[in-house]
């Protein structure tokens, strides 16, 4: 199965397919949001936000990664990392941060690694460059997220907390 999947760097021709798996992924968490906070993507949503994380990553040192299944777009992730502030310095032991942005799996390519094939290609990127950890925000009723996360070794290490007034 690992020989159908192809990981490859995102290009502008991958703009319009970015752009429709970002739209899909705010859907899906808009569909998981208890407090229906979260919007489900609009006309302009797709294009607002991938032109935004594309700043994102250039300003950020960061990549963009595809997955193709039997060259079919299957998934992508990005990811970026910052040196630490002179704060960062003297109040963590911890060094350069990777921070995965995005993660996204096409739903009838789940299950075939190509999530956990997309990590370790990031966490490749960022132990390239330097990085000694790398973490992940996770919307909190994302439980699959959580899962999968948590069997690629992540750890939890805060909550942000929500409160509908």
């Amino acid at each position: 199965m690992k020989n159908e999947i192809t990981v490859r760097p995102y290009k502008s021709t991958n703009f319009k397919i970015l752009k429709e798996f970002m739209e899909k992924l705010q859907d899906y968490l808009a569909g998981i949001d208890p407090v229906k906070s979260i919007l489900k993507s609009n006309k302009e949503y797709g294009e607002v936000y991938t032109k935004d994380l594309l700043r994102q990553i250039k300003e950020n040192n960061g990549i963009i990664y595809f997955a193709h299944y039997k060259n079919k777009p299957a998934g992508c992730i990005a990811g970026s990392y910052k040196k630490p502030t002179k704060i960062e310095k003297l109040s963590n032991i911890e060094g350069t941060k990777g921070t995965i942005l995005d993660l996204y799996v096409e739903p009838e390519y789940r299950n075939k690694k190509i999530g956990r094939i997309l990590i370790l290609k990031l966490e490749e990127y960022f132990k390239k460059n330097g990085c000694e950890l790398s973490e992940v925000g996770v919307f909190y009723p994302n439980t699959n997220a959580h899962a999968f996360y948590k069997k690629g070794g992540y750890d939890e290490r805060m909550y942000y907390m929500i409160k509908k007034l």
